[in-house]
């Protein structure tokens, strides 16, 4: 059992859930959202809702939709501290 901190985002919309509880959302291309949660080890689920929505001419075709999601292992204050690159100050990497 740890804490590990999650990340996503969408084009446009995504609502992120661990074993069926809401971690989060995003709304209207927020930027990277992120959250603490503490996993037992083992088996868990991972579902990620997303909407794209359409332009006005309710096409999709230059309009394609995007979501991501990580999961790491580093603490929310190093992923803050950390460089463009991962690097740690003092040395090392997020995980």
């Amino acid at each position: 059992t740890r804490d590990y901190v999650i990340g996503f985002a969408a084009d446009d919309r995504v609502t992120v859930y661990i074993d069926d509880c809401k971690i989060g959302s995003n709304t209207d291309f927020e930027f990277w959202v992120t959250a603490v949660r503490n996993l037992s080890q083992g088996k868990h689920s991972l579902r990620m809702i997303a909407e794209n929505v359409s332009r006005s001419d309710n096409s999709f075709a230059a309009n394609p939709g995007v979501m991501g999601l990580e999961i790491y292992k580093s603490t929310y204050q190093q992923l803050k501290d950390a460089d463009a690159n991962g690097n740690l100050p003092g040395g090392g990497q997020i995980d």
